[in-house]
């Protein structure tokens, strides 16, 4: 090995493709995470013999999963209601609010954001089906509250779907219908099985220490100031000394 990189970066896919076609916690879906167990400690062993005693291996998720059942089709309704138009093609002609889905969130976007009349409409229609639980709606964040979580910028309304819930996209279709994945994510972050995962250990690191519920941007902060890099533009928080 002629180079000897001071950070390997590596995104492990196969658990998450698993996962969406079999759900989480299967057979399948614990087999791959064997592989992808061995595979780490493969990497660590490397680590420790290209720096024995100075490596640090994390192992890092972007999100949870849950395992769905129920899938959520907004646009019927948002047609329905005149809120777009669709030509005889099959494709968006005209609109005024659409949904963005994405896996168990969906954000609705208004063609033009100082139009009141539409964006009360789409309050009121957002709320009359989350008052049904049928709807596997679990909330219905406005603007405001999307700021404050730092996300969806252009959005005037994210609905967050149920655990076991993920949304459809199509055109076409019933508002509710039974789930085409067995297993999903993209809900609000703040559900149980949505939670990510951290692990680390290196040296410095404290053994056995549970650091509870971080801000996921405390990780690269904290992995920075193990590897003296500098990360002057970083929001986050170092996890340790």
């Amino acid at each position: 090995m002629k180079k000897r990189p001071n950070l390997l970066l590596l995104h492990l896919i196969a658990l998450d493709h698993t996962q969406h076609v079999t759900g989480p916690f299967t057979p399948e879906t614990l087999a791959v995470l064997e592989r992808l167990d061995t595979l780490v400690g493969t990497l660590r062993a490397a680590a420790e013999t290209a720096a024995p005693g100075g490596a640090h291996v994390a192992i890092v998720s972007d999100h949870g999963f849950g395992k769905t059942a129920m899938k959520l089709n907004l646009h019927a309704e948002f047609r329905s209601a005149g809120l777009f138009t669709v030509s005889a093609r099959g494709r968006v002609s005209d609109w005024k609010a659409m949904p963005w889905s994405s896996g168990g969130s969906i954000a609705v976007v208004l063609k033009e954001p100082g139009d009141t009349a539409t964006l009360a409409q789409v309050r009121t229609l957002l709320h009359r089906l989350a008052a049904d639980p049928a709807h596997g709606i679990d909330r219905v964040l406005d603007a405001a509250a999307l700021r404050d979580r730092g996300g969806f910028p252009t959005a005037a309304f994210l609905v967050g779907l149920k655990v076991d819930w993920h949304a459809d996209s199509s055109l076409t279709g019933s508002l509710v219908s039974r789930a085409t994945a067995a297993g999903a994510h993209g809900h609000l972050p703040d559900l149980p099985d949505l939670h990510a995962a951290f692990f680390v250990v290196g040296p410095g690191v404290p053994a056995g220490r549970a650091l509870g519920i971080i801000d996921m941007r405390d990780i690269a902060t904290t992995l920075a100031r193990r590897l003296n890099l500098s990360l002057p533009a970083a929001e986050g928080t170092v996890l340790w000394p």
